[in-house]
């Protein structure tokens, strides 16, 4: 194990990469949400590979999130449970597999937000810019970007450079986990504040056709539409679980001090949860991806029930055959 990562005396000027909890009821919790990760974020990303009429541009944000979501509970959570529970391991390796996707998660939701935002408060520029060349540039660009950032201030540690792994680490958790939480807040309100005021006007001017020529219009909700609540509610998740991070890591990464172990795992925990409970947003708020998932488990239900359905009649089909082949043996016999 490498020295780094071993708990610092109290005089100890140096980096401190604490160990996740180990005891068996945290672990029991953090496999659950790992489970309903690997499920959810893979039926995401299953549906929305499998159904041309959800590959639109808009749908490849949702996409590449749910892949970042699906890697930090897979890539990230089984190595760190092996290091906790089995094996004693550099926490500093782990600790970059976490910085990695978490923050490829980071910046795809802030891709995501910025595209639903640049679609309602400028539709029309939105339809002329955001080709899928254009989309598919952006989110290869986050990837690119979250592989890079842990590079500079892991050298640093490396190499001993204490001081300048202080200054990244606040540089980094400044720009990646405090500034977007602001900005993706005032992004979601201004959004969502658009997005009523616009329905509220298609209201009015149903109303006003239907009184002047007497016909009757459908019923409008002056609601943000699905696609805007689910972004809201993916921005509030990531407020609540990357607040308790972002202190810890304060504390653990730039001031080089120690936390209790229960805020330790909190924030980990919280790390997964929110990776976990996106892709539940897309299949509660998101319409189209609502209609898949059904659209997928009742094809699943059919397919079962046709082959139990079938089974009498195969077993039948059998059994004539059989009581076929005997009558010509029979027969032969006689002959």
């Amino acid at each position: 194990m490498n020295n780094s990562s071993v708990e610092p005396k109290e005089d100890d000027n140096t980096p401190f990469m604490p160990k996740t909890p180990d005891p068996t009821w945290y672990w029991s919790i953090r496999c659950f949400i790992a489970v309903v990760g690997w499920i959810g974020n893979g039926l995401v990303i299953y549906i929305i590979a499998r159904s041309r009429r959800l590959q639109i541009t808009s749908n490849w944000f949702v996409m590449s999130l749910a892949v970042a979501d699906l890697c930090v509970t897979l890539i990230v959570a089984i190595p760190e449970f092996i290091c906790s529970v089995f094996l004693d391991c550099d926490w500093w390796s782990i600790k970059v597999l976490y910085d990695v996707f978490l923050y490829a998660s980071v910046l795809n939701l802030c891709a995501m937000t910025f595209d639903r935002y640049f679609a309602i408060v400028h539709p029309l520029r939105y339809q002329r810019i955001m080709t899928s060349c254009f989309a598919m540039a952006i989110l290869i660009s986050t990837w690119i970007t979250a592989v890079l950032i842990p590079l500079p201030y892991y050298i640093a540690l490396r190499m001993n450079q204490y001081e300048l792994f202080s200054t990244l680490q606040m540089l980094v958790r400044l720009i990646l986990e405090v500034l977007p939480c602001f900005i993706l807040l005032i992004t979601y309100l201004h959004m969502a504040y658009i997005a009523r005021k616009q329905m509220r006007r298609v209201v009015q001017q149903r109303k006003q056709l239907s009184y002047n020529y007497n016909v009757p219009c459908q019923a409008l909700s002056p609601r943000p539409k699905g696609s805007v609540r689910a972004v809201g509610l993916v921005v509030l998740i990531f407020l609540c679980c990357y607040s308790v991070a972002a202190y810890k890591g304060y504390i653990n990464y730039v001031n080089f001090e120690k936390v209790q172990k229960e805020i330790v795992g909190l924030a980990r925990f919280l790390y997964h949860l929110n990776s976990a409970s996106n892709c539940i947003v897309y299949a509660l708020c998101r319409q189209d991806v609502r209609n898949e998932v059904m659209q997928v488990v009742c094809y699943k239900k059919r397919s079962i029930l046709t082959i139990n359905n079938n089974i009498p009649e195969i077993q039948m089909s059998h059994n004539e055959s059989r009581r076929k082949k005997s009558l010509s043996i029979e027969s032969a016999a006689d002959k």
